[in-house]
């Protein structure tokens, strides 16, 4: 079954299949775990020149399902960019980002909070910047911090500080900021995130995987803060899993909560870095960055389940492709074969609420 499109550009909607006739000719996405803006590329075909080029921040809207299917959203944003091309053919290739660059989320600022929860010092500068309320991890959201200052920092490099000093992953989806736990592979509701299946002779094109990485290996992971109560500076630590060296993070973090999970989420990140690679599959609607894909298959000592870090899907006359960058999690070869899972390429429906990584809509009907 072809996969189908709906894409939404202001007030235009554009749907149906790929093939020769149709105005879309290609939708290209990237979807990241954190950190960096999620893109869009939509390729029009308009020979009768009847379609106007979008102003820059339209709303973008990309969603893909099979056919009879629910939606599925893969990209929510806004325009950046729609150059025209003539001659041969007439084209508009539609460039789009997650984030508005002309919101008040880059836009420094003054805040000064004490002795509050993390959920409430992201809502209220949220706020601020004119965002809509923040979809937050509740392990992250329910974490007090001793004080927070934002001196002259946007709500973006706030949001980019903070995540990495509480072992969380920040960014901004169309106007909602997302804010995750590293160290999970939960949605911001707390529910278990969708696992998908690259299995050979079923939708498995290839891959790249090292099976081990040579990276600085450490035996502990190191973090400071300050404690108030005692007037000092004090360390927190978390063990690695080989090697016999020391990583420090610094500056001085302002409370031990955070030392303690900045640390973890430090010795976590070094774990899985262990293996690193690309895995590419056809026809699958659910791969979520910060979700898992399990590799069958492949090759004996790499075939295991990974952690996705980025997906990139492109869909054209030829089907779906998707492009999964992923990292260690854990191989077939140190757990055992496991029982390959319900959620696979040909369910269109994550389990749980329907969140995925970014607090996006897994599913609309």
């Amino acid at each position: 079954m072809k996969t189908e499109y709906r894409v939404q550009i202001g007030r235009h909607v554009f749907e149906g299949g790929i093939d020769a006739v149709s105005k879309v000719k290609s939708i290209q996405t990237t979807e990241t775990e954190g950190g960096e803006t999620d893109t869009a590329t939509i390729v029009i075909e308009d020979g009768n020149k009847e379609i106007l080029p979008p102003e820059k921040n339209v709303p973008v809207l990309v969603e893909l399902r099979k056919p009879g299917g629910p939606y599925v959203q893969r990209f929510e944003g806004f325009v950046t960019s729609s150059p025209v091309s003539f001659g041969g053919e007439t084209t508009m290739t539609i460039a789009a980002e997650s984030l508005d660059t002309e919101s008040k989320a880059k836009e420094p600022m003054q805040l000064f909070f004490k002795e509050g929860k993390l959920g409430e010092v992201f809502d209220r500068f949220a706020k601020l910047a004119e965002l809509k309320p923040p979809k937050i991890s509740k392990a992250l959201a329910d974490l007090v911090l001793d004080r927070e200052v934002a001196d002259g920092e946007s709500f973006l490099e706030f949001g980019d500080r903070v995540s990495k000093e509480v072992g969380g992953l920040f960014k901004v989806i169309g106007k909602t900021p997302v804010l995750v736990d590293a160290m999970s592979a939960l949605s911001v509701s707390g529910k278990a995130l969708p696992e998908v299946v690259a299995e050979v002779g079923v939708n498995l094109i290839g891959g790249t995987i090292t099976p081990r990485l040579s990276r600085p290996a450490y035996a502990s992971h190191k973090a400071r803060y300050f404690d108030k109560d005692e007037g000092a500076v004090k360390t927190a630590e978390a063990e690695g899993k080989r090697g016999s060296a020391t990583t420090t993070l610094g500056p001085v973090l302002p409370d031990k909560a955070r030392a303690e999970r900045a640390v973890k989420a430090e010795a976590s990140t070094a774990e899985r870095e262990q293996s690193a690679g690309t895995i590419e599959m056809t026809d699958c609607l659910q791969a979520t960055a910060g979700g898992t894909v399990k590799l069958i298959g492949g090759h004996p000592g790499v075939d295991g389940t990974y952690r996705i870090k980025s997906v990139e899907n492109v869909l054209d006359e030829g089907g779906l492709m998707n492009t999964l960058s992923v990292d260690h999690l854990k191989l077939a070869s140190e757990a055992g074969e496991a029982k390959k899972p319900a959620a696979t390429s040909e369910d269109p429906s994550p389990p749980g609420d329907g969140l995925n990584r970014n607090g996006r809509t897994g599913t609309q009907q």
